[in-house]
């Protein structure tokens, strides 16, 4: 056996392309597998052969608290554009009325 020998992308994409058929058979059966044993919450994952890294710093992690705490920001955020928003439309809506002695002004500017 040679020490660290791994396959390259290459071989790894030959392999997938040549056997598609019977990877998504085992994903199936993967999925009915974990059905019948109850091991699904409410949601289904896809699994891709990814790797991720788990982080639980404080700036990381998102708890029930700072969740509902984001959203309240979103929805003030929202909230305060929409506001803006309208205070703009009626400025632009409500044209300043010029009287006889204004017109006048303006020619004579």
């Amino acid at each position: 056996m040679l020490p660290k020998l791994t396959p390259d992308f290459k071989t790894i994409a030959d392999f997938r392309n040549d056997n598609a058929q019977a990877l998504k058979g085992v994903g199936r059966e993967c999925t009915v597998l974990c059905k019948t044993l109850e091991l699904f919450g409410r949601a289904l994952i896809a699994l891709d052969g990814s790797k991720c890294k788990a982080v639980n710093s404080k700036a990381r992690n998102c708890t029930e608290k700072k969740l509902q705490h984001i959203l309240q920001q979103i929805t003030e955020t929202i909230a305060t554009y929409l506001k803006a928003r309208d205070e703009q439309d009626t400025l632009e809506a409500s044209p300043t009325k010029l009287t006889p002695q204004g017109l006048q002004e303006k020619i004579e500017q």
